[in-house]
């Protein structure tokens, strides 16, 4: 979508894109205020927006919503420039306007998983397809006594004991391959300690379907372990008795 106004805002072009974006037709738009396409909160910016721009041979660009002429609200990308005359002076402005509403719902769901990463009890991470760690959560820093900036960098085989290397390569590849890695197994904390943990990869896919990284979660399986085995101590001795 393309439009011209003058200083004071008075929209002076309309182009078609303008019409498919925004819904109103060039002879329902032109002569009238700029401020029609835009929700109460927006207007405030009208004029120093446009003051900016005629004074500004770069012109300048900002992000906003604008109001549809059947009500609905899109979110947009304004790219500003002046119009000179033949004295160089600004004499109007022109704006492209570019609907980004997919991409402000895709940021605002990528916004609201991190938060439920970075709030969740399970420690959860993401690696490249090869084991380096790009994230870390909260729960894993608990977990494993590691800060994200000790372990970012770092391969996730760093967590695992020598005898257990093998088992992380393995869920990698199987990862890589598609599937989804799930097994019991042991993880050393910063401080040397063994956490008995169940370990859960699954890949993590870019918007072409391709696999470009791991998103692993491990949970405390500890205290579980010593309850069974308890069970299995007393049943035991039962039979014994």
């Amino acid at each position: 979508a393309i439009v011209a106004n003058a200083p004071d805002g008075t929209i002076l072009t309309w182009n078609r894109g303008a019409q498919a974006l925004l819904g109103y037709t060039a002879e329902e738009a032109i002569g009238r205020h700029v401020s029609m396409l835009m929700p109460p909160q927006e207007q405030l910016h009208v004029a120093a927006f446009i003051a900016q721009v005629l004074k500004t041979p770069a012109g300048a660009q900002r992000e906003g919503r604008l109001i549809c002429k059947d009500g609905r609200q899109v979110d947009v990308s304004i790219m500003a420039n002046s119009i000179v005359d033949f004295a160089g002076e600004a004499t109007a402005m022109a704006a492209i306007v570019r609907d980004i509403t997919e991409r402000k719902q895709a940021e605002e769901s990528r916004s609201l998983l991190a938060s439920i990463v970075e709030s969740s009890d399970l420690a959860i991470s993401a690696t490249t397809p090869e084991g380096t760690i790009l994230s870390w959560n909260k729960a894993s820093e608990v977990l494993f006594g590691y800060t994200a900036d000790e372990i970012i960098g770092r391969n996730i085989s760093a967590l695992a004991p020598p005898d257990r290397l093998e088992e992380v390569r393995q869920s990698l590849a199987k990862v890589q391959a598609g599937g989804i890695s799930r097994y019991e197994t042991v993880r050393l904390a910063k401080d040397g300690r063994r956490i008995d943990v169940i370990s859960i990869g699954t890949p993590i896919r870019n918007s072409q379907g391709e696999i470009v990284g791991v998103a692993v979660i491990a949970r405390d399986i500890g205290v579980r372990l010593r309850a069974e085995q308890s069970l299995r101590d007393s049943e035991e001795r039962f039979r014994d008795a």
